[in-house]
């Protein structure tokens, strides 16, 4: 779980080298930047003012770096933009190349923050190129950092931690380096981590993160501490996740962080919503949004307007689910974000179908389908264009080697044409790849279930093998669950197949909004199921099934007595180091089933 308005700060925090000038106000406000940015700002416009005044390049960058950051950290990003390009031009006209590379780093890192990666790329390419000539490490690291943050956020993980490694290799080379530098590049690097689900080694890198923080540097130390509590939720562990956001519940409150206490909010209430107290996470989203109104952030806003209207929607409150929807789709006439349109279309749709309005649900669906695949085709196009950008780059860069080193031509010549060939094929590549996944989307058709929307026998399966493979190959953790609905034929029986169907289709549902992202979930069989929990023990599989068995006895299931309470059995089982196939696991965890059945039903039994 990223924490946007927060995490872009992490690399903003660390001077430039020529910050360090022999100016005790200087180093005074520079360390202040991550605890006290308001005070900094306010000190900072003076003492512009005043090196304005004097005609002096390097005092009024100095000034113009403390305000941008400050910035930056307070939100205020027309401010930001606005001392970025001051500084470019000022930068330019004394031909400070140190400097210069500075604000092209700050540059690209607000254009990340507004969604213009593109252009990020544009500004950071040149910032890395005066790193090089200059053979500054610390701002090569820097550059590389940002670089790997724009292309990950294009979902080019592989190329991005690819980057981000690359800083860390040098910036652990730098003699006398601020070691709390390294901490926030940590930060980055386990955010690369959590966007694939690797959680575990992202917590591992961010604690190693903590331990390196300067402890004066609260509003980093909050910022990793909020990552790790994010983490711990995705995981299902509530309790660390729940004592982590108090501890930084404390620190934001010490700060007068508004920002980071909106994020500490929203994320309360996910930790409610995970535990299924929706009720309890109703105010506290609405407490977060108004926050974040407040800070005039509508993307951040609207996430959780989302997330409040099918909370609602769930709650059966669909006038205010409605009302909300609304709130959301008049932010997007603004917002140029599909991701967040595909989510209003994809809750308006649900909310039609809780109203009973299935052809309007069915519209809003086509819908969702039709934008989510231009989205997806732009999105390619996308990184295909950052890919260019970044082969671009580096053809010029080669060629201005080349220029200052004749004698080596002939090595650097080779290294060009190897370096293109590889972008070629990783374009080459990209572009097949996306062309699978659209084949892939029009097979998945065939490989739904039709009543409920879940995967069929043959694609769950299939996912099985590739999940034990992927497991044996990284060591990972692997948990598997067969379920079956207790007395489902009594169902049939006493109210027809037409509420069997609805206990089918709310059963699937209400799977697929307890279960982790990564999780599967497939019917086998007329009310059997398969679950597929990877990166989890049998404990977490459990605790998650638990999670669906109170969501399942507690429907809201129209036309059956409160008496027929709804149940369900379950047998559990990891993946063996032995299991040679799928059909081993499937054994193990059919048996704990059988078990759980015979012993009296609504039972989770993990085969031992």
């Amino acid at each position: 779980m990223r924490c946007p308005g927060l995490l872009i700060l992490l690399l903003l925090f660390s001077s430039p080298p020529w910050a360090y000038a022999n100016s005790d106000l200087y180093d005074t406000l520079e360390k202040q930047i991550g605890s006290a940015p308001d005070k900094v700002l306010q000190q900072a416009t003076p003492l512009l003012a005043q090196a304005t005044k004097q005609g002096n390049a390097e005092e009024q960058l100095r000034a113009l770096a403390l305000i941008v950051m400050s910035a930056l950290n307070l939100g205020d990003f027309d401010q930001a933009g606005e001392k970025i390009q001051q500084g470019l031009t000022l930068a330019k006209q004394s031909n400070l190349d140190n400097q210069l590379a500075s604000f092209l780093i700050y540059n690209a890192q607000l254009l990340t923050i507004r969604g213009q990666d593109i252009k990020a790329l544009e500004s950071i390419n040149p910032a890395i190129s005066l790193a090089k000539i200059l053979d500054d490490d610390l701002l090569l690291s820097e550059a590389l950092a940002t670089r790997g943050q724009v292309l990950m956020n294009q979902e080019l993980h592989a190329v991005a931690l690819k980057d981000l490694l690359v800083a860390q290799q040098i910036m652990e080379t730098i003699p006398d380096l601020d070691i709390s530098l390294l901490g926030d590049l940590y930060n980055e690097i386990a955010m690369s981590y959590m966007s694939t689900g690797n959680h575990k080694n992202a917590i591992a890198l961010l604690k190693k993160s903590l331990l390196i923080t300067d402890p004066d540097d609260l509003r980093a130390i909050t910022v990793t501490k909020y990552n790790i509590a994010s983490c711990y939720l995705d995981l299902g562990q509530y309790a660390q996740a729940k004592k982590l956001f108090s501890e930084t519940q404390a620190l934001t409150e010490q700060i007068h962080d508004k920002q980071g206490m909106a994020m500490l909010v929203g994320g309360y209430a996910k930790l409610l919503l995970a535990q299924d107290r929706l009720k309890q996470a109703v105010p506290l989203l609405e407490k977060a949004i108004d926050l974040f109104d407040e800070l005039n952030l509508p993307v951040s806003q609207t996430n959780l307007l989302l997330l409040l209207a099918d909370t609602e929607r769930q709650l059966g409150y669909l006038e205010k689910a409605e009302r909300h929807l609304q709130q959301a789709a008049t932010f997007l006439e603004t917002l140029k974000m599909p991701s967040l349109h595909i989510k209003l279309l994809k809750s308006q749709s649900e909310l039609a179908a809780a109203r009973h309005d299935y052809q309007k649900a069915y519209e809003l669906l086509k819908k969702e389908e039709s934008l989510e695949q231009g989205t997806r085709k732009k999105t390619q196009q996308k990184q295909l264009s950052l890919l260019q950008a970044r082969f671009d780059f580096a053809l010029k860069d080669s060629e201005n080697r080349l220029l200052k080193q004749a004698s080596a031509r002939q090595s650097e010549r080779s290294r060009i044409i190897t370096g293109a060939a590889i972008i070629i094929i990783l374009i080459i590549t990209a572009a097949y790849a996306y062309e699978n996944r659209l084949k892939r989307k029009m097979a998945l058709l065939a490989l739904q279930d039709d009543l409920t929307g879940a995967a069929n026998r043959r694609q769950i399966t299939s996912r099985l093998r590739e999940e034990m493979e992927r497991a044996k190959r990284y060591q990972h953790p692997l948990s598997i669950a067969m379920v079956d609905l207790d007395h489902f034929k009594h169902i049939n029986d006493k109210y027809g197949h037409d509420t069997g169907d609805k206990v089918l289709k709310y059963f699937a549902n209400a799977a697929k909004a307890t279960i982790r992202s990564q999780d599967l979930i497939g019917r086998v069989g007329g009310e059997e199921w398969l679950f597929i929990f990877p990166h989890a023990e049998a404990g977490e599989a459990r605790n998650i099934l638990k999670r669906l068995a109170s969501r399942y006895a507690n429907n809201n299931i129209t036309g059956i007595n409160p008496s027929d309470s709804l149940t369900f059995s379950v047998g559990i089982t990891e993946l063996h180091a032995d299991d040679l196939c799928m059909e081993d696991p499937l054994r193990r965890a059919d048996n704990a089933l059988y078990e759980a059945k015979n012993n009296g039903r609504n039972q989770i039994l993990i085969a031992t």
